[in-house]
């Protein structure tokens, strides 16, 4: 894969976690908030996206299924961790 100094680079991590391991994931986040780095200096945006023990989302996304659905957390500002943020569920449909 060839890049130019104009492309970005992109770098998702996916993992499983149950609801009894909130608390852990949350600490995390915070220990490794360096992953949270904003790409461009004047806004900061941070997500965390979540997907089935499956990974169903990231199964259909792969396969080009048009008609998808993602629930992600996301947060914006400086701070690495999320202490007010919204969790969005969002419906896509590719034409």
């Amino acid at each position: 894969m060839e890049l130019n100094a104009t492309e970005e680079v992109r770098l998702e991590i996916k993992f499983v976690a149950y609801a009894y391991e909130v608390d852990r994931v949350v600490q995390w986040l915070r220990l490794h908030h360096a992953a949270f780095d904003k790409p461009f200096p004047d806004r900061h945006v941070h997500n965390v996206y979540f997907d089935s023990y499956d990974y169903d989302a990231y199964g259909e996304n792969l396969s080009g299924i048009s008609k998808r659905v993602k629930v992600r957390y996301r947060w914006y500002g400086e701070e690495p961790y999320p202490d007010v943020g919204v969790l969005e569920v969002k419906c896509k449909r590719n034409k």
